[in-house]
């Protein structure tokens, strides 16, 4: 009967054991799931081509800590800018961001409030310019709601850039980034 006794004693030790590590690597497992998931990654999406002096796009907002407005010169020159970082094709107008008939956003922009930026250099875009970050108040994602369509607008008044596209950077939770992805352009209405 000690014999039995002392079975039950190490069969209960190595349940034991088992229980903890496996108690152990769960929480391991979940602490790296959620740093992975709490991570920042950082998405481009292209919204749309500059083919005109008056622009367009619908877009649904996504969850997102940033979002910068980034216009990309196709030059084909590697920082074409001037000495001081600013483009050196002058252009001037207005950035207007719409919900259902409501003005949401507008700011306005040129080439000497703008700033230079490398951000879409891995799409081969050498020459690109964020144009929300000089305008104080201006944070994106405090005045745009996530899940919400929204149509923004761009007017040139002087110069419209020719060769030239406006991307949205994000800055999101890797989580978010890959439950909802970048932002999604909505299709033409025509």
């Amino acid at each position: 009967m000690n014999a039995n006794r002392q079975a039950a004693w190490w069969c209960l030790g190595a349940v034991s054991i088992i229980v903890s590590l496996s108690a152990i690597g769960w929480m391991g497992y979940d602490t790296f799931k959620r740093a992975r998931d709490n991570r920042l990654t950082t998405n481009v999406q292209k919204l749309l081509d500059c083919t005109n002096t008056v622009l367009a796009v619908q877009f649904v907002m996504p969850e997102t800590k940033e979002l910068s407005l980034v216009l990309g010169l196709h030059s084909g020159k590697s920082h074409s800018f001037e000495y001081n970082g600013k483009p050196a094709h002058q252009f001037v107008g207005d950035v207007e961001i719409w919900h259902e008939g409501t003005n949401v956003v507008s700011f306005p922009i040129d080439h000497s409030s703008v700033q230079a930026c490398t951000w879409l250099n891995h799409r081969g875009i050498p020459e690109a310019y964020v144009l929300n970050w000089t305008h104080k108040n201006l944070w994106l994602p405090d005045k745009l709601k996530p899940g919400t369509t929204y149509e923004l607008r761009l007017d040139f008044t002087v110069n419209a850039p020719t060769n030239a596209s406006v991307w949205a950077s994000l800055l999101q939770r890797h989580a978010d980034a890959k439950r909802q992805g970048s932002i999604v352009v909505a299709p033409d209405r025509q």
